[in-house]
């Protein structure tokens, strides 16, 4: 299933999205509170937190959305909501930003730990991030990156997720603007035989 789940933005929004069309991050599928609430709506109990990783009140409904043609059991689920739906740029109805989710879901579906002593190697399972510490990796995770939700999830013309070389390139182009500078960076093109 990881490799679904990273294929495409619409797949991964899919998979976030719950039996009542709500359209919620890792964390607040499993928590319906937060420690915080949200940056227009700070704790008065943390007066020192002004980011709280969410960035918007939640729109969740409780209860489904029904619509006369909607069987029971749901099996065409291609219209994720009836005026639910998440546009990229936006917030989840959750209030958390979406491409911040979206690469919380990748890097949890993705990503896999390994001991340095004994090998042994483990994914994410239960351990999510909250929305703060979400935001705060995310925001790493770019910087030092170049890399967003959008790299990590295009697809191209013909449907299917670009390739690690892609990645590599656009990684690259991010380094050699922002890090290397123009002439290292020609000589580490020429030195390695790139061309992008």
């Amino acid at each position: 299933m990881p490799l679904f789940a990273t294929y495409s933005r619409e797949l991964a929004l899919m998979c976030l999205t719950t039996r009542v069309r709500n359209i919620l991050c890792l964390y607040h599928s499993r928590h319906t509170s937060s420690k915080y609430s949200n940056d227009h709506m700070l704790n008065d109990k943390q007066p020192h937190i002004k980011v709280t990783g969410v960035a918007y009140p939640r729109t969740a409904v409780s209860k489904q959305i029904k619509k006369e043609d909607d069987d029971e059991d749901e099996e065409d689920n291609d219209d994720i909501g009836t005026g639910n739906e998440v546009k990229a740029g936006t917030a989840l109805h959750c209030g958390c930003w979406t491409d911040d989710a979206l690469l919380d879901f990748y890097l949890w579906k993705s990503t896999e730990a390994e001991s340095p002593s004994t090998h042994a190697k483990d994914g994410w399972r239960e351990d999510l991030l909250d929305p703060r510490q979400r935001i705060f990796v995310a925001t790493a995770f770019t910087a030092h990156s170049g890399l967003n939700a959008n790299s990590l999830y295009q697809v191209n013309s013909k449907g299917r997720n670009q390739n690690l070389e892609r990645l590599l390139c656009h990684q690259f182009r991010y380094l050699a603007n922002n890090s290397l500078g123009g002439l290292a960076a020609e000589a580490f093109k020429k030195k390695h035989n790139i061309n992008i």
